[in-house]
């Protein structure tokens, strides 16, 4: 157990790192599925909220960030 939580950040969720890769499209696409299959979930929404606002898309990150 030790080795698998020595690396950077373990916990269960979205990997984040595609958006930080620059290729949001694919975190979108991502998050997209999780939401499909739980309308209530949370973080879903909160991540894809995330990525609209960093890309200037104020109408879909509101609407997300409602869902929230």
């Amino acid at each position: 157990m030790e080795s698998l939580t020595q690396g950077e950040w373990h916990a269960p969720g979205f990997d984040r790192s595609d958006a930080d890769r620059g290729n949001p499209e694919i975190a979108l696409k991502e998050c997209r599925k999780v939401i499909k299959l739980n309308k209530l979930d949370v973080e879903g929404y909160d991540y894809m909220g995330e990525i609209y606002s960093s890309r200037g898309l104020t109408e879909q990150a509101e609407t997300a960030f409602e869902n929230v």
